[in-house]
């Protein structure tokens, strides 16, 4: 490398060094920006495959977002509305209906479930949730699974928890409800139940950018 005669670098030496160094901390700004890009897009794609988008159309974003929530723990993945206790699916080439098959519940002797479906309701409470929202009990096709949910849940306290940001209240209202038991302060917690409120979060933000991209389109005549 060049010197001057004093022994320090020359200026056209340092001025190359100044600029290779701007060079490099440019190039790993950028890679680990892209790097943060690419870990953020996954980590959105990995909370839409837990719990896609509900097939309901319209609602407040906020029960929208817990009720994405709900899933992710109860039946997530995208088969989520044909799902039914213990990690089986049903069958629906004769039509959307609730399986009503009683399954025994390893870990509680004598018990037997027939939750089903997004949200994994039991018979009796699909009937009941159901009926309140004057939806044909027949019909166990995803969007009355989210219809039947959603009226349920405006019906609770959890709404106005959410709207002024307790969101880990609400959901402890509904575990400690027994409702959904995997939720947080519920009684069967599993290993969704602490990144719960994270994926809330997420799927808060997704609701709200759908809500904001609907009110922009024209609306029909």
């Amino acid at each position: 490398m060049p010197h001057d005669a004093t022994g320090s670098r020359s200026p056209q030496s340092s001025l190359s060094h100044l600029l290779y160094g701007l060079a490099t901390a440019i190039s790993f700004t950028v890679v680990g920006w892209s790097g943060f890009q690419l870990w953020d897009v996954g980590q959105r794609q990995w909370a839409n495959f837990r719990s896609p988008p509900l097939a309901m159309r319209g609602g407040d974003p906020y029960l929208r977002a817990m009720m994405r929530t709900i899933s992710a723990a109860e039946a997530s993945g995208f088969d989520a509305y044909r799902q039914r206790f213990p990690a089986k699916t049903f069958d629906v080439s004769r039509g959307w209906q609730h399986p009503n098959i009683c399954e025994t519940v390893p870990w509680r002797q004598g018990y037997c479930s027939t939750a089903a479906g997004r949200y994994q309701m039991l018979w009796s409470t699909w009937q009941d949730w159901a009926s309140r929202a004057g939806i044909d009990t027949r019909s166990f096709s995803p969007e009355n699974q989210d219809l039947a949910v959603y009226q349920f849940l405006a019906s609770r306290n959890v709404q106005p928890l959410l709207h002024s940001g307790r969101a880990h209240s609400a959901f402890c209202e509904l575990g400690r409800a027994a409702i959904w038991t995997s939720m947080p302060c519920g009684t069967e917690t599993n290993r969704h139940t602490a990144s719960l409120l994270s994926l809330y979060e997420q799927f808060l933000e997704q609701e709200r950018q759908r809500m904001a991209i609907a009110s922009q389109q024209p609306k029909s005549s």
